[in-house]
């Protein structure tokens, strides 16, 4: 049985309003890293399934690892909100349907058409959706992926035209970073002023405060509480000197080379007792090379090695593994190369709960800082496997050609990056005992907002203790005495 706090209570007895309203839609429930978010959504469970039946919850979240924390920690089924309301439609050709007709000249030009599933029937019953890390939904259009087209473009009127005549309950933490897209991103999802004048909708709020994660006094809750009331109060402050704080459970870490070698020992025995964050993939790049050559002396570390630690960076369609899953590599061997790629068949181990998987993984996008398979290599894995797929004798956008697409080992291939240090983005919707922050220069170009949002987003993913390396200011210049004559 959950139990609630006060607090918790009073936004529960308005949620049950929420739900039992006829004419409500939706529902903003904000509230900042430990003030007890996913316990409330527990009881929210344990409550409809002592009612009638008649409001049916359905578990989604923004990203596939938010989602199998979401289900990690509630024991029921989650998704994501993209495999929940689209579906695969058609592959198509720029400016036209793709049909039986196929021509060489246009298949370099291959789109995969995702449409808008139709809204599930009522039949005397009405869908709680339950939309969990809703900071990290976008009402924007990515411009920078031409590979893939969902629906409208726009996921937010996609998914409350999916669920209309239902209910939705946003549950997110205001003061996280928002998704990285448009030149002024914000979390749509948790703003019910955007909501209603775009939308027009009702929109009902509530607003947790009471932090019970850490103990009260902690440093970390501390810090992550200064932090906050810099984005929330919009006030000037100097991050450099906010972050240049110790404590029973934080740390400072001068330099790269001490704060790797306490991550290594800290991970002997387990990867996920802690994770280092920094603010560029590039950064996440150098520091994962300058990792694998300590750990790894005296090996090739332009290879993947057997123990190795990676980060999944897309969701699979093949085997249950999501973007910002860790996995351990037990074994790899090398698979040859097709359409441009170098590929290796691997066995790995999901680290939050030991399942194994194999698969065939690409190699070549483990050695490049990009964050993802840019759109035009991702197009060419996919006109292999058209033509590997009519070479077979299957029609496009047959069902065979559409299963064939789910189990393809080479279109489906893992897509990978070093897991031992990661963008904060990455590491949103998941906690470790021990955080490493690295802090660098970058930061300096943030927009204020942005960056002290940056920093808590950081601060609150560490559980336990929390290490953080400075920016590095370069040695203090020695003044020489210059002698008179």
């Amino acid at each position: 049985m959950v139990l609630l706090t006060p607090h918790q209570q009073a936004a529960f007895e308005k949620i049950r309003q929420f739900v039992q309203s006829a004419h409500q839609q939706i529902f903003v429930l904000k509230g900042y890293a430990g003030t007890g978010k996913t316990t409330l959504i527990r009881f929210l469970l344990e409550w409809l399934r002592e009612t009638d039946g008649r409001v049916v919850p359905v578990l989604l979240a923004s990203t596939g690892r938010a989602a199998k924390v979401l289900e990690m920690a509630t024991g029921a089924t989650a998704k994501t909100v993209h495999s929940h309301i689209y579906s695969f439609n058609v592959l198509e050709s720029e400016g036209e349907k793709a049909g039986d007709g196929w021509k060489k000249e246009t298949t370099g030009q291959l789109i995969l058409n995702f449409e808008l599933k139709r809204p599930p029937e009522a039949k005397n019953r009405t869908y709680l959706y339950v939309v969990d890390e809703a900071s990290m939904l976008s009402h924007l259009k990515n411009e920078q992926n031409t590979l893939t087209r969902f629906g409208s473009g726009n996921l937010m009127l996609d998914l409350l035209d999916f669920a209309k005549g239902h209910k939705i309950l946003f549950v997110g933490d205001p003061v996280q970073l928002p998704p990285p897209v448009g030149n002024n991103p914000f979390s749509s999802a948790l703003s019910e002023d955007f909501l209603r004048k775009n939308f027009r909708k009702e929109v009902e709020s509530f607003e947790l405060t009471e932090i019970h994660r850490q103990k009260a006094g902690d440093p970390i809750l501390a810090l992550a509480t200064r932090l906050r009331e810099v984005v929330t109060t919009g006030q000037d402050a100097d991050w450099e000197a906010m972050m240049n704080v110790t404590g029973p459970s934080v740390f400072k870490m001068f330099t790269q080379g001490p704060m790797i070698d306490r991550y290594l020992d800290l991970t002997k025995s387990r990867w996920d007792e802690a994770l280092i964050l920094t603010h560029s993939n590039k950064q996440a790049f150098y520091l994962n090379e300058m990792i694998r050559k300590k750990r790894f002396s005296g090996e090739n570390p332009r290879h993947l090695l057997e123990g190795e630690l990676l980060m999944i960076v897309q969701n699979c369609q093949h085997i249950p593994l999501a973007n910002g899953d860790q996995v351990f590599v037990r074994k790899v061997r090398p698979a040859g190369r097709r359409s441009g790629f170098f590929f290796l068949e691997v066995e790995v181990e999901a680290v939050h709960d030991g399942q194994v998987y194999k698969s065939l993984l690409i190699h070549d996008f483990l050695f490049r800082p990009d964050p993802n398979l840019d759109p035009e290599r991702q197009r060419a894995l996919l006109i292999d496997f058209d033509k590997r797929a009519r070479h077979r004798g299957l029609r496009r956008n047959s069902d065979e050609y559409r299963a064939a697409m789910q189990t393809d080992d080479y279109l489906n291939a893992l897509r990978a990056k070093f897991g031992y240090a990661v963008t904060c983005h990455k590491a949103q919707g998941g906690e470790w005992p021990n955080v490493f922050v690295n802090l660098s220069e970058t930061l300096r170009m943030l927009h204020p907002e942005i960056r002290f949002r940056w920093l808590y987003t950081a601060v609150t993913r560490a559980q336990k203790a929390l290490f953080i390396k400075p920016v590095w200011k370069g040695p203090t210049p020695v003044r020489r005495r210059v002698r008179r004559r």
